[in-house]
């Protein structure tokens, strides 16, 4: 498992460094909380600024 966050940190570190802030407060797993990310980065929602999804 540690190869796979240091991977992660080398490519997304201002990510890497909020992910780990979620883990270490809510409890969840890394895994989890970095699944959940790269979940918001593929389908960003509706009001983000800069966001050209249309309907």
């Amino acid at each position: 498992m540690a190869d796979v966050s240091a991977s992660v940190t080398t490519r997304f570190t201002p990510y890497t460094l909020a992910l780990g802030l979620v883990h270490r407060y809510t409890g969840l797993s890394l895994l989890t909380v970095t699944a959940l990310a790269a979940d918001l980065r593929a389908f960003p929602p509706p009001f983000t600024p800069g966001c050209r999804n249309t309907p």
